[in-house]
């Protein structure tokens, strides 16, 4: 509800005319994405650095972006793509949200019995498929 009335208030105070890219969570998402593109950039004083390499995050987005209709990616799935220590990082830095149990995925159909992970928001959701579509058709990755 939140990011309704904050994308409200926007669009009211842009008289209609804002764009999704100047959405301002949006534009939060995007810039905490383009910082994960380049993880030893990343120093916070309370969490340890970044374990995920720019190809991990890529092939996070990559399922993330492809699981959409069903909303989330298996934790094990992800852990064999890219390994526990780049999942658990990802999810310390807030890049993944972890749904432990299905108690807490009532926004999800039919959850499963296991460990899921979700995106924050779906404006992250809309900014990974927009840097995604971005670095594949410069072609600045080698992760695909």
């Amino acid at each position: 509800m939140l990011i309704i009335d904050r994308y409200i208030e926007e669009y009211k105070n842009n008289n209609g005319k804002l764009k999704d890219n100047e959405f301002s969570i949006f534009r939060l998402e995007d810039d905490k994405l383009k910082l994960g593109l380049h993880p030893d950039s990343l120093k916070f004083s309370d969490k340890p650095p970044p374990a995920w390499t720019q190809c991990d995050l890529v092939k996070t987005m990559v399922a993330i972006v492809k699981a959409e209709d069903q909303g989330f990616i298996l934790e094990d799935d992800l852990i064999a793509a890219i390994g526990s220590k780049q999942v658990y990082s990802l999810i310390d830095y807030n890049y993944l949200h972890r749904r432990p149990t299905n108690k807490y995925a009532n926004d999800i159909i039919n959850p499963p019995e296991e460990v899921i992970l979700t995106v924050m928001n779906q404006p992250s959701l809309r900014a990974m498929e927009r840097l995604l579509y971005k670095i594949s058709t410069n072609n600045s990755s080698s992760c695909f």
